[in-house]
């Protein structure tokens, strides 16, 4: 029987093969406008959480987050996030590179390996990029309005993903085409058919990064096919899980927080309750606080003129 994690959401399967970190330990260092990613003791196969070491367990936050808790913050979300030079090395350092090759490999007898990965901060802002365009993609068409406004969003997402798939030399690729098929579709306002070909995007991504089936003695799970080099792979993973789930997610209202998060319900705008105190607060600050300051400066200034 096939299992995925998102079947697995809410409970610990301790027995069933899952995917491990990038490397048991992470260093990063910055070099000019690149980055040196080393990491220690990178296991190759897909243990059972009980035989990982602790913290280990790249899907463990992933299956919190599936089980409704709004406090944990999987690989994916942290990916969107990473919207600038800092975020982006706290991401490196906490999950691993989205680089293009290993640069050097040792491997033990125990057959983990140590290894280091050296990328460009262009091509790990592109791919940032790259997976923000998809998320926004996905948000978009989860609006479901059939305007043109909607139908733009899709098509300004969709656009941004095209680099995605390699140019084939001997035509346009897959995703060009479609693209073009939202193009005509805009032209002719046809939104439903936007919202179409939008999907077929966001497929066509994910089956730029496959999965494999994992047996074990209960049956086998789906998992994200690992690369040395990168984490992306598992981001996709993830968000291909969220996208089968049709789940909603938008970005926390906070102005000094701005995550992505997961919709459990329909009138939330804060990630946490923590922002959604913050917002109330400011609000307030800004609807009833100025008539308050207001009547707090005029008493002033009529006292002050009561002063013989």
């Amino acid at each position: 029987m096939e299992q995925s994690v998102r079947q697995q959401a809410g409970v610990h399967f301790a027995k069933v093969p899952t995917c491990p970190s990038w490397a048991t330990r992470i260093e990063v260092a910055r070099e000019g406008e690149s980055i040196v990613v080393r990491g220690w003791k990178r296991c190759e196969t897909y243990p059972c959480p009980k035989d990982l070491p602790k913290g280990s367990d790249l899907l463990a936050d992933y299956r919190s987050y599936a089980d409704g808790d709004r406090q944990a913050r999987p690989l994916h979300l942290e990916l969107v996030d990473a919207t600038d030079d800092q975020r982006l090395e706290t991401f490196v350092r906490n999950f691993g590179p989205l680089g293009k090759r290993v640069d050097w490999l040792e491997i033990h007898d125990d057959d983990t390996r140590d290894l280091t990965v050296f990328q460009s901060m262009d091509d790990l802002r592109h791919k940032q990029r790259l997976f923000r365009s998809t998320f926004d993609l996905i948000v978009a068409l989860g609006e479901m309005k059939l305007n043109a406004r909607a139908a733009s969003k899709i098509a300004n997402s969709a656009m941004q993903v095209e680099s995605f798939e390699t140019p084939d030399p001997k035509g346009p690729s897959e995703i060009d085409e479609l693209m073009s098929d939202i193009t005509i579709a805009m032209h002719r306002r046809e939104w439903a058919a936007v919202y179409t070909a939008g999907h077929a995007v966001v497929c066509r991504v994910f089956e730029l990064f496959p999965s494999r089936l994992i047996p074990y003695p209960g049956g086998a799970v789906e998992l994200p096919r690992r690369q040395a080099w990168s984490v992306l792979s598992e981001a996709m993973f993830m968000l291909r899980n969220d996208y089968e789930q049709k789940w909603k997610w938008s970005f926390c209202e906070n102005q000094s927080c701005r995550r992505a998060f997961r919709l459990t319900r329909k009138d939330q705008s804060c990630c946490t309750t923590d922002c959604a105190t913050a917002v109330r607060s400011r609000k307030y600050y800004h609807r009833q606080g100025y008539e308050v300051r207001r009547a707090r400066l005029a008493a002033k200034k009529t006292a002050t003129k009561s002063i013989p």
